[in-house]
């Protein structure tokens, strides 16, 4: 029997972040010209408004959004959907055998807002306790240089760097104009998405950098997709 081939094509709705209302109109239209699955909004407040309608139309409502571990104690409920995103206390998990892995005896943390700074502290669980580790807030927008030349100044050479992939840029170039991206230093970026950024105009930086990827991109069927 012959399989039959379907061909799929996407329909983009771009909203403003964190506007429910205008998420809400965007899942109308969708789900009334017949699309079969919605993936996204980023936002939580959005995600669930789009979820509730993706549920009364029964079609499959897809995410890939960083969720918080649980508090202790408390049984936090499963979200309602299909979430791609790797469980939080995974991905921390394995930043943290990259460190142990590296050799990492001390090492510092940059974050720019609340999500990252829980994202660094679940890394910090499971650190060394002999560990030396740095936590210092970036402030989107703002000029860092002279936070990144401290800890240059202070010997600081291991880098984790927690930010969304628009900011990633901004960041590594502060850095590599206080000389904070230079030899013998390295940096893990956490955002899944920063392996997909150019970074041709930092190649004279001489940083080790690290990205994370949820596939194989060495693999045939996922430079398919590419």
């Amino acid at each position: 029997m012959e399989s039959e081939h379907y061909l799929f094509v996407m329909k983009i709705e771009y909203i403003p972040y964190g506007d429910s209302f205008a998420a809400s109109k965007a899942a109308c239209t969708l789900i009334s010209s017949g699309v079969i699955a919605i993936f996204g909004p980023t936002d939580p407040t959005s995600a669930s408004v789009v979820e509730a309608q993706c549920r009364a139309a029964r079609i499959p409502h897809i995410q890939a959004v960083w969720r918080p571990p649980p508090m202790r104690g408390y049984q936090q409920p499963t979200p309602p959907g299909i979430n791609l995103y790797p469980e939080a206390v995974a991905l921390s998990r394995a930043v943290a055998h990259f460190i142990k892995d590296s050799d990492w005896n001390s090492y510092t943390l940059l974050y720019d807002d609340d999500y990252g700074l829980i994202r660094l502290q679940e890394i910090l669980k499971y650190a060394d306790p002999e560990h030396k580790w740095l936590v210092r807030r970036l402030i989107p927008g703002e000029d860092n240089r002279q936070m990144m030349k401290s800890l240059r100044l202070a010997g600081e050479s291991r880098v984790i760097l927690d930010c969304p992939p628009e900011r990633v840029l901004e960041y590594l170039r502060q850095a590599n104009e206080v000389e904070f991206f230079g030899d013998y230093m390295s940096y893990v970026l956490m955002s899944l998405d920063a392996h997909t950024l150019d970074l041709e105009e930092l190649r004279y930086g001489l940083s080790n950098v690290t990205c994370l990827r949820i596939f194989a991109h060495e693999d045939s069927r996922t430079r398919s997709y590419l």
